[in-house]
């Protein structure tokens, strides 16, 4: 993360920032969080998105309370089981029990959206094209002129 982080700030140092705002989603937010305990002065502010803090090894092992959804998951039959099992992983019941205003269950909700991206995953983009490049004789390759000062 030390790495990513001070990438970040040579990232702003070449665009010539000495103070910026800073914004990480996900892995992107462990890597802000570490660029913020290393480099406080340079950020005008800090936005974190679906991130956590870094954690140890152990801290990665799930408690022996998550268990049996995690082996809920792991031993499902079907994709209803499974959306079952992991709604359970990342929600607790009293969330899953709960009704939008419209009066649908949030639980219902979330496993139709799971579902319809396990059964009906996005289709893949079609690979590109190779371009066919024109061979023109009459054309010459001049060598660019470099400007460092830029």
């Amino acid at each position: 993360m030390r790495i990513f982080a001070a990438d970040t700030i040579a990232v702003a140092d070449e665009l010539g920032w000495d103070q910026f705002h800073l914004v990480g989603f996900s892995m992107g937010g462990m890597i802000c969080q570490m660029a913020a305990s290393l480099y406080p002065q340079r950020l005008l502010s800090l936005a974190l998105l679906a991130t956590t803090a870094r954690r140890s090894i152990l801290e990665r092992i799930p408690p022996i309370s998550e268990l049996p959804s995690l082996l809920g998951w792991v031993l499902a039959r079907s994709e209803e089981d499974k959306a079952e099992a992991d709604l359970r992983m990342h929600f607790d019941d009293d969330y899953l029990g709960r009704e939008f205003v419209s009066g649908a269950k949030i639980k219902d909700f979330w496993k139709t959206v799971y579902l319809k991206e396990r059964c009906h995953p996005p289709s893949p983009l079609p690979p590109p094209q190779p371009k066919q490049i024109p061979t023109n004789s009459h054309l010459t390759l001049e060598p660019l002129a470099c400007n460092p000062t830029i």
